[in-house]
Formats: C-alpha cells, sequence, structure tokens
C-alpha cells in the first residue's frame, strides 16, 4: 500500500508541475502570439490533439480529424521545430472547442466572401477590442435573402453569398453604425463569415456555448477572451502578459519594430507601456481600469 501510496503522489507531483509548467508557456504565447483570422480544415488523414499551452509536453486527450473545419484566430512561429495556432471549433453539440494546436495537420481555406482593396481598408479600420453580446444569436428576418458584405459597407455587399429568413446566425462584433459581424454555419460544417445588415436580424435569447472541460490550465478563459476579442493585427500595438494568482494582466505596449509603425526597427523591450487590462481568469471579465491610466 506505502509503494502505491508513494506512486500516487510521484505521479500527481510530475502532473503539477507539468501543469505550472504549460500556464508558465501559456501566459508568454498568450501574450505574444500574432493574430492572423483564417479558416482552415484538418488535412486528410490527420488528427489533430489540442493543447493547453503551444508545447509537444502540454497536449490533452482532445483531437479533431480529418475534414474538421475550424477558425484561426492567432499564430505562432517554430517553436522547438513546430509551428502552432490557436483555433476555435464547432462540435456536433454546436459548443466551441477553443486551444492551440500544431499548424502541419492543417491547410487553408479560400473564404467566400471576396473583397476588393477599398473594402479591406474599411474592414480593417473597425478592427478592434470589441466583445459580442450574451446573448448573440440572430434570426435573418424580412422576406427575401440576406446578403453578406465584406466590410461594413454598403459598397462592400457580396452578391452570390446570402443567407434566408428563419437561417441562424451568430454575431461576432458590432460596428458602429447599420452592420454586426456574423458567422454562418452550414449543415456540413462549413463557415461563412462577413457583415449583415442589423435590420435583417432578430435577437434570440441564447448564445455561443464553450467547452470548459478540455483545458485544465487556469489561463484557458484568460487566453481565449485575449484570442477571440483582443485584436491588435492592424493596430501600432502589443501585448505583454504577466500572470497572476486571480488575473491575467495585458500590458498594452506601443509596437515601434513592425515596419508600417515609425519605420520598425525599435527594440520591444524598451517601448512604452500605454495601457493595460486584468482579465479575471475565472470568470473571463476584463477590468478597462488601466486603459486611460498610467502605471
Amino acid at each position: 500500500m506505502k509503494r502505491f501510496y508513494l506512486y500516487f503522489l510521484l505521479l500527481f507531483s510530475i502532473s503539477l508541475h507539468a501543469n505550472e509548467q504549460c500556464d508558465l508557456i501559456a501566459s508568454i504565447y498568450g501574450a505574444e502570439a500574432g493574430f492572423n483570422y483564417q479558416t482552415m480544415v484538418v488535412k486528410d488523414g490527420s488528427r489533430a490533439y489540442f493543447y493547453s499551452a503551444p508545447d509537444k509536453n502540454c497536449r490533452l486527450a482532445t483531437f479533431i480529424i480529418s475534414g474538421d473545419q475550424v477558425e484561426v484566430f492567432r499564430e505562432i512561429g517554430e517553436i522547438k521545430g513546430v509551428e502552432y495556432l490557436y483555433i476555435r471549433y464547432r462540435d456536433i453539440n454546436n459548443q466551441f472547442v477553443t486551444g492551440w494546436v500544431q499548424a502541419q495537420f492543417f491547410q487553408s481555406l479560400k473564404s467566400k466572401i471576396t473583397t476588393s482593396k477599398k473594402c479591406a481598408n474599411i474592414k480593417e479600420q473597425q478592427i478592434g477590442i470589441s466583445f459580442p453580446v450574451k446573448n448573440n444569436h440572430y434570426q435573418i428576418i424580412g422576406n427575401k435573402k440576406a446578403n453578406f458584405y465584406s466590410a461594413p459597407d454598403d459598397s462592400c455587399i457580396v452578391d452570390d453569398v446570402f443567407v434566408i429568413p428563419g437561417d441562424q446566425v451568430s454575431g461576432q462584433e458590432d460596428a458602429e453604425g447599420t452592420f454586426i459581424l456574423v458567422n454562418y454555419y452550414t449543415s456540413t460544417g462549413e463557415i461563412v463569415r462577413g457583415w449583415i445588415k442589423k435590420e435583417r436580424l432578430w435577437q434570440l435569447n441564447h448564445g455561443d456555448s464553450y467547452r470548459n472541460d478540455i483545458n485544465p490550465s487556469s489561463l484557458d478563459l484568460a487566453i481565449r477572451v485575449v484570442s477571440l476579442w483582443m485584436n491588435v493585427e492592424y493596430s501600432c500595438h502589443f501585448y505583454e502578459g504577466i500572470n497572476d494568482n486571480n488575473r491575467f494582466r495585458l500590458l498594452v505596449r506601443e509596437d515601434h519594430q513592425s515596419s508600417h509603425c515609425r519605420g520598425g526597427g525599435g527594440d520591444p523591450a524598451t517601448t512604452p507601456v500605454v495601457a493595460f487590462f486584468d482579465i479575471d481568469k475565472i470568470t473571463g471579465e476584463v477590468d478597462f481600469d488601466g486603459l486611460n491610466n498610467e502605471l
């Protein structure tokens, strides 16, 4: 019995240490990973495991298989020879699973929403911190098809991509004015993402649901909030993460190293902190008190 007890303690100690290491890695890359939204699919004959952090020692039991389509929100270059993506996958129960995966098992999908350079510029200007409402499911109303738009502007209509009255969509980002960014999930698992006019949407009393039983990391919810809704892809800022007991703090620094930001070539370690956010690791709530305060 003593041997079994000691063996159990040893396994528990190893597991606890591994979780702490994965939390540390998740904290670093949860702040540093680049933002780049796209849709991808698991390659033929592949099985892609989820990871609690971008490291081979942080693999979880959950996986997706060949043909499954996912949304990619963030990406990391090679870590020990492996590239990682932060993804969202909608399962057969219409619940979402989020986490890191190895990029080698995925290939890109062409978006059904085509866009012009003008509309791409309009869309970039809309990128920012915008959280969807809790009840973010909408039903298409009216008596005719509702077209998608590649950007929140009347000139960016996509004539051959639309939904019909009765279809349901998931709101992702609200824009000032007359549009909402939505996802439409087809019966075959395809993901169509674009803007639809608010006048064609009727808000329902339910919203997206996420699995919280997949990833044991204490940072799981905080990293999800950062990755899905705190995009800094088109702004001259980047994040630095500080992992505390109950919160994950993001320092917002000016980007002086990218070519389109002050000419590039700056040292990220010396760039000024212009704001900070605190994310509650248990509730996912974001405290914006540091947005206009100096540290």
